[in-house]
């Protein structure tokens, strides 16, 4: 989401193109149609599912992903207990952003938001990478990028090998994300999303 690899990160590239010819699933957040090729020609597909969002819509698209993850019970309750504050109003908070809803706001058909959201919380592990498109570049990339970390957190993807990393550090560092093939040790508790309206991650010490 809001990245092009290809072109911007092209040995990320590479390790998405690896990943891929291993077997990952890829899905593609993107006005723009994927390129066809892989940098290698391995033959590999562009995307298994490529939504062509409206842009400055990045935020909608993840909040009616989990809207489907919570009302189909795909998320990982284990994580969410452990680690997680605010489920329940979460999943008050994202009842009007209905894939058929967020079909009219992105432009993404609603069929694709909800294969997007079965394929991305059924993988174990998945991960994001979300980079300035949706969180810097938009008059509301803050909350987008909060709607992300909250889909990759109730799916469970938060620093477990394959997901997505935490820097760890004092209060106030940035998440860091990365799909770097690596675990760091979670303690219970360490970790903990603080009013899911607000979608602040921390790490508390």
């Amino acid at each position: 989401m809001g990245s092009n690899p290809r072109h911007t990160r092209p040995a990320m590239e590479k390790d998405i193109n690896y990943a891929q010819a291993h077997g990952a699933k890829v899905i593609k957040v993107d006005p723009r149609p994927p390129e066809v090729l892989d940098m290698d020609a391995l033959g590999l597909p562009a995307a298994d599912i490529w939504l062509r969002v409206r842009p400055g819509t990045d935020g909608a698209l993840a909040l009616g992903m989990l809207h489907v993850v919570i009302n189909e019970g795909l998320h990982n309750k284990n994580f969410v207990d452990d680690y997680c504050t605010g489920f329940e109003r979460l999943k008050k908070h994202v009842q009007p952003y209905d894939p058929k809803t967020v079909s009219e706001i992105t432009w993404v058909p609603q069929e694709k938001i909800i294969e997007a959201a079965r394929l991305f919380a059924s993988s174990e592990p998945s991960c994001t990478f979300a980079r300035l498109g949706v969180g810097s570049q938009q008059p509301n990339a803050a909350q987008q990028a909060r709607a992300v970390c909250i889909l990759t957190a109730i799916a469970g993807n938060i620093d477990v090998r394959g997901g997505n990393l935490l820097g760890h550090g004092k209060i106030g560092d940035n998440v860091r994300f990365s799909n770097q093939n690596m675990s760091l040790v979670l303690r219970k508790k360490d970790v903990v999303l603080k009013s899911f309206l607000y979608l602040q991650a921390q790490v508390r010490t």
